[in-house]
């Protein structure tokens, strides 16, 4: 299900959506306690679901909607995957980095492996902290694993509908890469 949303502690009502359009629609139709989106759900990601949803909560409401969805995503799941992933960026929006590498990593072992998204997150994240030389690595291998990195035209679809903060933040890291040798 692209999105689930849980109304209460001990009984759920289930609001299903088939894309991220929906999905925020019935999120501000139905204002529930709390929302899982899948971050690969067709027309609008579950990432850019989170951030339009998220730019009308509050800080306070959305730790305590994180910390109930984790306390019902099973273990290992998809939905603990994405409720660690999403914490991870909120975190990082609010600048607290140290917090969002933990949640990151935290969701890159319960997915037991490396996600597509580890390379150039982490890469992000370090280059945000002003870790040059461990945001330009973890870039290489975001380009290594997805060449499209390498490239401005790559660069651009790959961010377009990132946050312009973000979307600049990461066009830093893209340059500096670029004009080093390393590569």
């Amino acid at each position: 299900a692209a999105m689930q949303l849980i109304r209460r502690p001990k009984e759920f009502d289930v609001v299903l959506a088939e894309d991220g359009v929906e999905a925020v629609q019935a999120a501000f139709r139905t204002m529930p306690d709390v929302v899982v989106l899948d971050v690969q759900m067709p027309r609008v990601s579950g990432y850019v679901a989170a951030r339009l949803l998220k730019d009308e909560g509050d800080d306070a409401g959305a730790a305590r909607d994180f910390g109930n969805a984790l306390l019902y995503a099973e273990p290992g799941s998809a939905t603990e995957r994405n409720v660690l992933w999403s914490i991870a960026w909120a975190r990082y929006d609010g600048g607290e980095y140290d917090d969002a590498l933990g949640a990151w990593r935290r969701a890159v072992t319960a997915h037991g492996g490396k996600p597509f998204w580890q390379a150039y997150t982490f890469a992000l994240l370090y280059g945000s902290a002003g870790k040059q030389d461990a945001a330009l690595a973890w870039y290489d291998a975001a380009v290594a694993g997805d060449p499209r990195w390498g490239t401005e035209a790559g660069f651009a679809e790959k961010t377009k509908y990132w946050r312009p903060v973000q979307r600049q933040r990461m066009q830093m890291v893209f340059k500096a890469w670029a004009g080093s040798s390393a590569h």
